[in-house]
């Protein structure tokens, strides 16, 4: 976890037979991690010689926080990385769009820079001929907040200036008022974000006049969005599916599923409850789609037994107009069909008019709008004869709700937090337990009520500032929580006199003041000893600091 202290993993890891072949070794388990390293051990290695190429895979809830700038190791400020999340991955291929392409497999799709290619090679888009106005065009399916690119080449060619355009309806265009730096090569990323998020539906990236290098254009990006965005994105988009399990879908319903998003990351973890509980690890809150779990693992919530009648209940807080669900199961567990209930009050309950299809694996996301939609504040969706799996009933769900009511649901459930830890710190202890952090902390950081976190600390200082775990994986969080007041003042100007100093330093080190320099001899050795003096007051400030 620190880069000091290492645990060998119980098993040798196969390796390759010949230099070409990819070879995917899953563990038996995933294990949580900062550090890993991959040693040699004798006669380890091929008859020429030592020679390596690996990729790390991850589970799909580390990914799914895993931002974009973290993995372009990206000089953006630690406020740009934590406002903005990498959404390549959840785009399908049918959003992207070109003006021409140099043939099939350096076509539309193939730009997206979290695509995963199965055939192991690494393909990027490239125009039919390299001229200005050749164009890559993404739908996100929805109004998002449209942060930045990471741009990266492709081949021995790369775009060094780009033109972004940006649309709500694909139709009409604003230019962004200033061209993106593009790459210098083509393999190194390079982290774009923009000085203010844009609201919009479609962006294009343009070549511009001479703004390519290499043998010419080639161009995979990724798209950053904000956390906010992020969190309300699409659960169409999240599952990577144009489908609907055991239907056909028309273009009418692709249609209603992009204007749907799911609200289980909104939900409080109290506000789960079921009629019983496999074990703790199969509890009601983790029947939450939307739940993050930081160990690693994918939980769900599983019935102690497996019987019809058997309900996963969740209370909204207040009243909204449900449009349909999606579900998930998780292994060998899921539920093939159910029931699903509405109320009011947690008392009177209505049956929903059919009955709602389920999944047919543990892994697959599966969306079901529904034929006419209801408000209510309380749901339960229940077990009926013969609904689950062979390995028996499990299940992970989430409202859906057309876009204006997630956007509405969203500000009231941070009120609703606000609300909560403004008048009690105990009732925000009894949800959220201070002593579990680990459990709970980085996700609700990461999403849309991250916002209230300071103001969680507050109930939770006495137990977290005693905590040298929470004082490892937060630093920050805890030294913004644990300082007193006065510490916290002096490291906030200490760190504004540090980012001055840092400036200036990239000022005077830039090529037209250092060609001034070498023309005006007289002052270079005086403006050489304030910079020496600036530099060891800058080593000072971030060592305080630190």
């Amino acid at each position: 976890m620190d880069g000091e202290q290492w645990t060998t993993y119980d098993k040798t890891i196969t390796g390759n037979t010949d230099a070409d072949t990819q070879n995917v070794q899953p563990l038996a388990a995933p294990i949580t991690c900062r550090y890993i390293q991959l040693v040699t051990v004798d006669g380890g290695w091929s008859g020429t010689g030592i020679g390596f190429r690996f990729d790390v895979l991850i589970t799909k809830t580390s990914a799914a926080s895993f931002t974009r700038l973290q993995q372009a190791g990206s000089s953006a400020t630690t406020t740009q990385q934590r406002e903005l999340v990498s959404a390549g991955r959840a785009i399908p291929d049918a959003s992207f769009t070109t003006s021409s392409s140099k043939d099939e497999a350096h076509s539309a799709h193939f730009a997206n820079l979290g695509k995963i290619v199965q055939d192991g090679t690494a393909h990027y888009w490239q125009p039919a001929t390299d001229q200005a106005g050749e164009y890559v065009q993404v739908d996100f399916t929805q109004p998002l907040e449209f942060g930045g690119l990471v741009t990266k080449g492709g081949g021995t060619g790369w775009l060094t200036n780009i033109q972004l355009k940006y649309s709500m309806d694909g139709e009409q265009w604003t230019t962004y008022d200033k061209t993106i730096t593009g790459n210098t090569d083509a393999d190194t990323q390079n982290v774009q974000p923009l000085a203010a998020p844009i609201t919009c539906r479609y962006i294009q990236l343009v070549s511009v006049d001479g703004g390519w290098g290499g043998t010419g254009i080639g161009l995979r990006f990724d798209v950053l969005i904000t956390k906010t965005s992020a969190a309300s994105f699409t659960l169409l988009q999240q599952a990577g599916s144009a489908t609907v399990q055991h239907k056909t879908i028309t273009a009418a319903m692709q249609e209603q599923l992009r204007a749907f998003v799911s609200i289980g990351n909104f939900i409080p973890d109290a506000s789960f409850t079921a009629s019983s509980e496999l074990d703790a690890d199969h509890s009601a809150v983790h029947g939450n789609l939307g739940k993050e779990v930081q160990d690693g693992t994918e939980h769900f919530w599983a019935p102690s037994t497996d019987q019809a009648g058997e309900y996963l209940q969740f209370d909204l807080i207040q009243p909204i107009e449900i449009r349909g669900i999606a579900t998930k199961g998780r292994g060998n567990r899921w539920l093939t069909k159910m029931k699903v209930q509405h109320s009011m009050d947690g008392e009177a309950w209505t049956d929903y008019a059919e009955e709602v299809t389920g999944n047919t694996d543990g892994e697959g996301q599966n969306l079901q709008p529904f034929a006419t939609g209801f408000t209510c504040r309380y749901m339960r969706i229940l077990t009926v004869d013969g609904g689950w799996s062979a390995g028996g009933a499990g299940l992970r769900a989430s409202p859906l709700v057309t876009s204006a009511v997630g956007k509405a649901y969203l500000k009231a459930m941070q009120a609703h937090m606000q609300s909560s830890m403004t008048h009690s710190s105990s009732s925000s202890s009894q949800t959220l337990d201070c002593a579990k952090w680990s459990e709970w902390l980085a996700g609700l950081m990461a999403g849309p009520q991250g916002s209230m976190v300071p103001q969680l600390a507050q109930s939770c200082k006495p137990v977290w500032c005693k905590d040298p775990a929470f004082a490892e994986a937060h630093a920050e969080l805890k030294e913004q929580t644990c300082a007193d007041g006065k510490k916290r003042e002096v490291v906030e100007k200490l760190r504004s006199l540090l980012g001055k100093i840092q400036a200036k330093r990239e000022m005077e080190n830039s090529p037209h003041v250092q060609k001034y320099r070498a023309e005006k001899k007289a002052v270079a050795e005086p403006v050489q000893k304030r910079l020496e003096k600036e530099h060891n007051l800058l080593d000072l400030l971030q060592t305080l600091i630190n």
